[in-house]
C-alpha cells in the first residue's frame, strides 16, 4: 500500500521504512487576528485572513495555516480567500520549514515586511499608519499629529475610524498616559467624540 501511495503522490521514492498508520488529529482552539469579511451581495469579493506576527515563533507557519484552514472547513465560506501577515521584518518572521515553502509562495498568501514597505520610495499612506508600530515612543506622538493632518486618501480616509486606530495603537505604546490625554497630545477632540470605540467603550463601562 506504501508504494501505491507513493506512486499516486508523483513520487519516485522507496517506500522501504515508510509506515502506514490512521491517525486521530485531537482538535486545537485557534484565534485568527481578524477575517474581513465581504457582504454577502459581494459574491466575487474574496474572505481576507489577517495576522501580524511581531516576535518570533518557530511554530507561527504551523499555526497559522492551521487557524486559516480550521476555519475554511468549520465555516466553509463558497468563495475565494486570500491571507496576508504582517511582520515587522524578516528576522521576526525567522526560518520558512519546507513543509510552508509552497504554501507561502501561492498567490493567494502574501507576507508584508513592515521595515521594507517603509523603505520603498513611496510608502502609501497606510503603510505609514502601520509604520506607527515601530516608532519609538519619544516620537510617536509628533508621527502620528503628522499623519493625521494629512489628506485623505481612498484607501485612508480620515475620520472617527482612523483617530480611534491611532489613539488605541499610542495607549499600548504610551501605557502611562489615559486615552484622553492622548486625545489631546493629539488634538483630536473635534472628532466626533460619540463615533469613536474610545467614546462607546468608557460608556459602556458607565452602564455596566
Amino acid at each position: 500500500m506504501s508504494e501505491f501511495a507513493l506512486e499516486l503522490a508523483g513520487l519516485e521514492t522507496s517506500a522501504t521504512g515508510y509506515t502506514l498508520r490512521a491517525e486521530e488529529i485531537k482538535q486545537t482552539g485557534f484565534r485568527l487576528d481578524g477575517v474581513l469579511v465581504p457582504p454577502d451581495d459581494q459574491p466575487d469579493g474574496p474572505l481576507v485572513f489577517v495576522e501580524t506576527q511581531f516576535q518570533h515563533d518557530p511554530d507561527f507557519h504551523a499555526r497559522w495555516f492551521s487557524e486559516l484552514f480550521l476555519y475554511l472547513y468549520r465555516r466553509p465560506p463558497r468563495r475565494m480567500w486570500r491571507a496576508v501577515t504582517l511582520f515587522p521584518n524578516r528576522a521576526a518572521e525567522g526560518t520558512v520549514e519546507a513543509a510552508y515553502e509552497i504554501l507561502l509562495a501561492h498567490p493567494w498568501v502574501k507576507r508584508v515586511y513592515l521595515e521594507e514597505a517603509l523603505r520603498q520610495p513611496k510608502p502609501t499612506r497606510g503603510v505609514r499608519v502601520l509604520g506607527l508600530m515601530l516608532v519609538p515612543p519619544t516620537a510617536i506622538v509628533a508621527e502620528a499629529q503628522a499623519l493625521l493632518s494629512e489628506p485623505a486618501t481612498d484607501s485612508v480616509p480620515n475620520g472617527p475610524a482612523l483617530v480611534d486606530w491611532v489613539e488605541t495603537l499610542l495607549v499600548y505604546k504610551l501605557p502611562r498616559l489615559s486615552r484622553e490625554e492622548i486625545r489631546k497630545m493629539l488634538n483630536t477632540l473635534n472628532v466626533e467624540l460619540k463615533e469613536t470605540r474610545f467614546y462607546q467603550e468608557v460608556f459602556a463601562e458607565g452602564v455596566e
